[in-house]
């Protein structure tokens, strides 16, 4: 497992055939190119799938009240990337506007991904996923070749499948609850 951003990128770069960088503020081309794509390939990796280790729950303070069609506002954490589940009753309604939820409730929890930037955090396959997506993310810029971008985007489908597959499998399984409809139909 990496213990840093720049062994994350390190791994980046030697699956395209690049050297390696001391730091991500090297002088260099490619440390340059890989600070800048770092923060995003993380982060929308981190949204695309409720990894376990970026899982986390919070009570939300509200802030006001919206011009119109809701009752209350309240601000998102600033770490949110993507909010999961609420606790609100399968009848109350909800809209995310900018980094405000919105709602007729009083009080709402959440359950939401977390940008995580501390990379001991993160799990290991996540790591190698992202070190692959960094490599695809870098791949044309460092080597010029489109072919090697496409066969790096073919790894990363796979190894991203994978990855999700095995987070998913950790803990007990969602239970499905059936309601009269559904009942109705067996």
């Amino acid at each position: 497992m990496a213990s840093s951003e720049v062994e994350i990128c390190n791994s980046a770069l030697i699956k395209v055939g690049a050297d390696r960088i001391i730091s991500l503020t090297d002088d260099t081309e490619r440390a340059r190119v890989v600070a800048e794509q770092y923060p995003k390939a993380r982060d929308e990796m981190l949204r695309a799938h409720p990894w376990n280790f970026a899982i986390a729950r919070v009570e939300l303070g509200s802030t006001g009240t919206p011009e119109f069609e809701f009752d209350n506002e309240f601000l998102l954490p600033s770490d949110c990337l993507r909010v999961l589940k609420t606790d609100l009753g399968d009848d109350d309604e909800y809209k995310i506007e900018g980094r405000k939820l919105l709602t007729n409730n009083s009080s709402i929890k959440i359950k939401y991904i977390k940008r995580i930037t501390d990379v001991s955090m993160f799990d290991a396959s996540f790591t190698e996923v992202l070190a692959i997506r960094l490599a695809y993310d870098i791949a044309y810029r460092i080597t010029n070749s489109s072919t090697q971008a496409t066969a790096l985007y073919q790894l990363y489908s796979l190894a991203l499948r994978d990855a999700r597959s095995f987070d998913a499998q950790e803990g007990s399984a969602d239970r499905i609850i059936s309601d009269e409809w559904l009942n109705s139909r067996f």
